[in-house]
């Protein structure tokens, strides 16, 4: 079965908007509100983040987005099903972001068989490091038809970038910033410097993420990459 992350990159759609909800912000249901509220404006990426207690890649948006999603009571379990619903109710492809701590806690096989049963076509883990000891993780989720996609960020080791190279599939998501989520008023120049690099030694897409809010910013980001991430916004947007 072709992965729905190919199958929307390859279209002829020059460029793609993936955008970010966190499972249980402000509900269940409003998720599925807002998500219909995407696909109809064109969305077919979808990110879901499973609510965490640290996330620490975010910034105080999406930080506030998760803590208010757990005192919800959103579990590890709502998170898989809203993957599944959404994917059976939308034509959207499923990218899962996470922290090492829920697949630890699941059982790496078992996480993997998990985001299978729900439809998920990708998984982020910006803090699950690329090692050997992970690399059976990586290559299992291959295996199961879903994309490992790692995060890479300026000055970011050379020699480590092409560690990540072998192993990653579907896209690179590249953050144009070090540092944490958040809306930025202007796209930096270091960041687009970094995609310009990464263009250079990668064939696979790129997406672009990280401070991302304005139509003005994803116009100049398309001519870099092949995706903008837009995640703190939407919150905003909805708030």
């Amino acid at each position: 079965m072709s992965n729905q992350i190919d199958r929307i990159l390859n279209s002829h759609q020059t460029h793609h908007i993936m955008n970010h909800i966190v499972a249980g912000y402000p509900s269940l249901a409003g998720n599925e509100t807002i998500v219909e509220s995407m696909t109809a404006a064109g969305t077919g990426l979808l990110e879901i983040q499973i609510p965490f207690s640290d996330p620490m890649a975010d910034g105080n948006t999406i930080l506030k987005a998760n803590h208010d999603a757990l005192r919800n009571g959103t579990s590890i379990d709502d998170s898989f099903f809203l993957a599944r619903t959404l994917k059976d109710r939308f034509d959207l492809a499923i990218v899962l972001m996470t922290y090492a701590n829920i697949p630890f806690k699941l059982g790496f096989e078992s996480f993997i068989t998990r985001c299978s049963q729900s439809g998920v076509d990708g998984v982020i883990i910006p803090d699950l490091p690329f090692d050997s000891e992970f690399r059976s993780f990586f290559l299992g989720l291959k295996k199961a038809n879903i994309h490992p996609i790692f995060v890479v960020s300026p000055r970011m080791d050379p020699s480590r970038l092409t560690q990540i190279l072998s192993v990653a599939s579907g896209f690179i998501y590249a953050t144009l910033k070090v540092g944490i989520t958040g809306e930025r008023k202007t796209v930096e120049r270091s960041g687009l410097d970094f995609l310009t690099s990464l263009r250079q030694q990668i064939a696979l897409p790129i997406a672009a993420g990280f401070g991302i809010s304005t139509v003005l910013q994803v116009q100049e980001i398309e001519n870099y990459a092949d995706i903008s991430v837009i995640g703190s916004h939407m919150i905003n947007l909805y708030n």
